[in-house]
């Protein structure tokens, strides 16, 4: 079948180049607007000040907004920009200095924010170590700072032996084979405390306590009335003067209120422990 042509008048072609020329600029217009309304984030990570290392699970506070969010594993974090001149921004970590910094939010979209954190010295120039014989003499020798950095612990025994005193630790192991009765001594040698770690991936049934006081970190991502008091039952069931409990804290904000109503099972537990006893 043979084709024909059709030519069509210029002002009917100029009809149709006009409505796909406004089609254009319509659908323009659409793209435009939706990628405007996508919400713009702030990306940052946080790193040692020392070795450069990205400091994990950090606490993270935005001052204007009263909102938390935490570093993950790889030191990084984001937030929803905020359309005000600047924005203070608090950082927690233990064994770190706290850290509080202004920033101009519009300098860090399409940007990473870096935060560098101090690391906490516990270092010391030097150590004098005194002796004294039967006789009453004293001597003393001072050791340097290069030779504590030249000591090279190789076991958990010699951890702690560059742990300051004061000072109380716990520990927390991902391995099963640090579970072994021998280390279990060691830290209730020392007085540290083996931290109870339970997650969603790694429930935790039981507590192992090694020192006076514990410490609990309750990281599933919910916790029924039932689950709080059983580990309230667990925790009031040993011969602890004290015991530290944190609970996941991330952006639905479920972590402050397990832990008011695990205070409150505590409180009212303990009362009822009394007037039986």
């Amino acid at each position: 079948m043979p084709f024909r042509a059709i030519l069509l008048p210029k002002k009917l072609e100029a009809v149709f180049m006009l409505k796909r020329i406004v089609a254009c600029l319509y659908l323009f217009t659409l793209t435009s607007g939706i990628f405007a309304q996508a919400p713009q984030v702030i990306r940052g990570k946080l790193i040692s000040k020392k070795s450069g290392e990205p400091v994990s699970f950090a606490s993270i506070y935005i001052q204007e907004t009263g909102s938390w969010t935490s570093s993950d594993e790889n030191g990084l974090f984001n937030f929803k920009r905020l359309e005000i001149p600047f924005i203070i921004i608090k950082v927690q970590h233990l064994g770190f200095e706290t850290y509080s910094g202004k920033f101009d939010p519009a300098l860090f979209t399409g940007s990473e924010l870096v935060i560098k954190l101090v690391p906490v010295s516990y270092d010391m120039d030097e150590i004098t170590v005194l002796s004294k014989n039967d006789n009453g003499l004293t001597s003393s020798s001072i050791v340097s700072n290069a030779a504590i950095e030249h000591v090279q612990p190789t076991s958990l025994a010699d951890v702690m032996q560059l742990i300051p005193g004061n000072l109380s630790c716990a520990f927390e192991f991902r391995s099963k084979s640090w579970f072994k009765g021998e280390i279990m001594d060691l830290l209730r040698k020392r007085g540290c405390s083996l931290c109870t770690a339970d997650t969603d991936e790694k429930p935790a049934d039981e507590i192992i306590s090694t020192a006076p006081w514990g410490y609990l970190r309750l990281r599933r991502s919910n916790y029924t009335e039932t689950d709080l008091s059983q580990w309230v039952d667990r925790i009031l069931a040993q011969k602890w003067e004290r015991a530290f409990v944190f609970f996941k804290h991330e952006e639905e904000a479920k972590g402050p209120e397990l832990a008011h109503r695990f205070s409150e099972l505590i409180d009212i537990k303990a009362r009822k422990s009394e007037q039986e006893g």
